[in-house]
């Protein structure tokens, strides 16, 4: 799973809980260090929501252009609740976020 997100904004919480899972983290990665050759050691994208728009406008793009399976997120802990999209290290979190990359593989539908 590669992580566009300012880095070291994912606890060690959250990063060992997706290795548990085993789903291996990359990143997180400034959008600007994004590079379209680490896909192949990925099932999806997670994007940060907090991250610039017009920084992560092109990844998005060329995500959709190459139908890679990518969602946006809210990281770790950093809003009240559980959200359809945070990215943290409760088992249901991660299972959300599997679940919908898998079905944009499928049906092609992004979220």
């Amino acid at each position: 799973m590669i992580v566009i997100a300012t880095p070291g904004s994912l606890s060690s919480a959250t990063v060992e809980a997706w290795r548990q899972s085993g789903i291996e983290i990359i990143g997180p990665l400034l959008p600007e260090s994004f590079r379209s050759k680490l896909l192949h050691r990925a099932i999806g994208v997670a994007i940060d929501v907090m991250e610039p728009p017009e920084e992560v406008f092109p990844i998005v793009v060329a995500l959709e252009r190459m139908a890679v399976p990518h969602v946006f997120v809210v990281l770790d802990d950093a809003v009240d609740g559980e959200g359809s999209f945070q990215f943290g290290s409760h088992a249901g979190q991660i299972g959300t976020i599997i679940n919908t990359l898998v079905d944009q593989q499928s049906n092609g539908v992004r979220h």
